[in-house]
């Protein structure tokens, strides 16, 4: 259905008033990994932008954590295939795989 003139004016106006808006550049393919990603989380690609950005600087702003682990470059190429295919960042994997651990060691107990 097609739009009209007034709509269109109204739709601007509208967005003028409650949105600032960014140009972004991305290198050739990003748009289409970023667009594949999203859809692997049923998220639009502006609602992944707008999340990834407030949960960056979330973090950004926490302290370090105060541990670390680490794993050899075998387990870290099986972690970030593990996490690819469950759409997730190696980081969510992780901090996942921890939980259900811990999870299952006290229905264990």
């Amino acid at each position: 259905m097609a739009v009209s003139k007034a709509q269109q004016r109204a739709t601007a106006k509208y967005e003028a008033k409650n949105y600032d808006k960014l140009l972004l550049r991305l290198p050739k393919g990003k748009k289409d990994t970023i667009r594949s990603f999203s859809a692997c989380r049923q998220e639009s690609v502006n609602g992944f932008i707008n999340r990834a950005i407030a949960e960056t600087m979330k973090r950004d702003s926490e302290p370090e954590p105060t541990a670390a682990y680490s794993v050899s470059p075998e387990q870290l190429e099986q972690i970030k295939a593990y996490a690819k295919a469950n759409c997730e960042s190696v980081n969510s994997f992780i901090n996942r795989a921890i939980a259900e651990a811990m999870a299952r060691e006290t229905q264990d107990d």
